[in-house]
């Protein structure tokens, strides 16, 4: 199966539990169902991803990429999130490692700017007031500023005992929007939520297709596959930043299933 050269072992992790998961309810008999991946040869780059790729490969997570066409050569900046019981020496070596390594597989890009910080994990679950009183905001939030999305399955949690949240949630869009469009609304809503409820301090969007909001077949621990009628269906990876390109990885799945 051809992939895009920037993809990650979690995309194409969730890529062959879907393809599996396909294959078992149409076929009897199946024991296994190996999946082999390769780059495919699309020139058309996808900086986020490769960047993410690339983070992935040295266990680092980052988000807010974004890159800037600047006089002299396209500058490419993000967050990148280390362990919390790193040094600043441990941590700027870190992120120099990967800014090389993006440079490496990005020529064209002539400068990474990373912006560093304490990995904050969410706990797993917070029930307290403020916990409630936030999702109650941000849902309401939301769906005053963009009555036609489809908020759901928003969930607020404590950040590591830092006083502050992180908010993750799911909006379906019409599966005709252009993936430009999918993608500045989710950056307008990121920006409302930190903005009018300063104590969040991650948003985390998952984007989707309507259909895959009105016909999922399956939803386990936050992800999601869904298959959309005959010939084909969406696959929605582990909820990714607004970032992720659910239309390609959409495209990918009903190419290896017909």
């Amino acid at each position: 199966m051809e992939v895009a050269p920037g993809t990650t072992a979690e995309q194409t992790a969730a890529i062959t539990e879907a393809i599996d998961e396909k294959m078992r309810a149409h076929l009897t008999g199946i024991s296994e169902v190996e999946v082999h991946f390769q780059p495919s040869g699309y020139d058309e780059r996808d900086y986020a991803q490769t960047a993410r790729a690339r983070a992935d490969a040295l266990g680092l997570n980052t988000h807010e990429v974004r890159v800037i066409d600047a006089n002299y050569g396209k500058v490419m900046e993000m967050h990148v999130e280390v362990p919390p019981n790193q040094t600043l020496g441990e941590a700027h070596e870190q992120a120099s490692e990967l800014e090389s390594s993006i440079r490496s597989a990005l020529p064209d890009v002539v400068e990474v700017v990373t912006h560093i910080e304490p990995k904050l994990t969410e706990s797993s679950g917070d029930f307290s007031r403020e916990a409630k009183d936030l999702k109650v905001q941000a849902l309401t939030l939301l769906r005053d500023h963009f009555p036609t999305a489809d908020w759901h399955e928003l969930r607020v949690s404590a950040l590591n005992g830092s006083g502050y949240y992180a908010c993750t949630l799911h909006v379906a869009l019409a599966a005709t929007m252009t993936l430009e469009d999918a993608h500045d609304l989710a950056e307008r809503a990121e920006m409302l939520l930190r903005l009018e409820l300063p104590r969040i301090a991650r948003v985390t969007i998952h984007t989707e297709p309507q259909e895959a909001r009105d016909y999922p077949t399956s939803t386990r621990g936050g992800d999601v596959c869904s298959w959309g009628g005959p010939g084909g269906g969406q696959i929605s990876p582990v909820i990714w930043k607004a970032r992720l390109s659910l239309i390609q990885h959409n495209r990918l799945a009903q190419s290896a299933l017909r």
